[in-house]
């Protein structure tokens, strides 16, 4: 997985499971979005920053070496929505390289058309299906999974989208002045507006709603929940949602770092 995509504790002590990092660059400081990243103080940095931060995705080389620890098993490479990063792209260019190389490889690379804790919730059912799957029946599923993988996310804190241009700063103002809280949720790898909603109660039943109003019409087995320094307000959607569905396995857990970036302080993103 590159470090768009969030990780749940297990995953993180699964040796068959490793991440490819992205760099997070704020006022010309580079951090490497790895296991070892403060996320609290990245949110303190990004605070305290009067630019927009930046990431970096990982070169071609750096997928290759990552294909070389995997060589001979088979490998699925879970990239964030090539609409959001170039991750997708280095990945697959990895990949071509290392097949002149080795052309009896197995690697699937795989646009998640998602990020955060949905690249998780791919990587949770490669891990459940993979000994029931071929390689290439898995790589079918997983395609036909893509697009009923919902992703829906609660942003209080928006000076990210702010300083990225994607909202004006009097919008940002306004919103700020009339604690303003959107739902958004991912269509086909972008980001877009679902509601908005006075005060971050508000938004957060909506999201409620949304999500079972989603799994009425579509169970699933597995959802993700990742949060950025927030995990009271975590646990109470995954225990609201628990009563509502109580065969659904449910994981939440911190952001990483680029996820840290988008989802802001108190930031929930959930995916199924």
């Amino acid at each position: 997985m590159d470090s768009v995509g969030d990780r749940t504790e297990e995953m993180k002590a699964e040796k068959t499971v490793r991440m490819v990092p992205l760099t997070v660059i704020i006022d010309g400081k580079e951090y490497r979005d790895d296991d070892s990243l403060d996320t609290m103080m990245l949110l303190r940095e990004i605070k305290n920053s009067k630019t927009c931060p930046r990431s970096a995705c990982p070169s071609p080389e750096e997928f290759m070496e990552a294909y070389r620890e995997a060589y001979p098993h088979e490998t699925f490479v879970i990239c964030a929505s090539s609409k959001l990063t170039g991750s997708y792209n280095s990945a697959a260019l990895g990949c071509r390289l290392f097949l002149e190389e080795h052309p009896d490889a197995k690697i699937s690379v795989i646009d998640s058309l998602t990020a955060t804790p949905g690249s998780g919730l791919i990587a949770q059912y490669i891990l459940s299906l993979k000994d029931r799957l071929s390689f290439t029946e898995l790589t079918d599923w997983i395609e036909k999974f893509k697009p009923r993988l919902q992703t829906r996310f609660v942003l209080e804190d928006l000076s990210f989208l702010e300083k990225n241009g994607r909202l004006s700063r009097l919008a940002a103002f306004l919103a700020r002045q009339l604690k303003i809280v959107p739902t958004l949720k991912a269509i086909e790898g972008e980001i877009v507006l679902s509601s908005q909603h006075r005060g971050v109660k508000r938004a957060l039943d909506r999201l409620f709603k949304e999500i079972c109003d989603d799994l009425r019409k579509d169970p699933k087995e597995f959802l993700m929940i990742s949060y950025c320094n927030c995990p009271d307000r975590a646990a109470d959607l995954r225990d609201r949602l628990l009563a509502e569905f109580r065969d659904m396995k449910i994981h939440i857990f911190p952001t990483g770092g680029i996820p840290t970036l988008y989802a802001g302080d108190h930031g929930i993103v959930t995916a199924y």
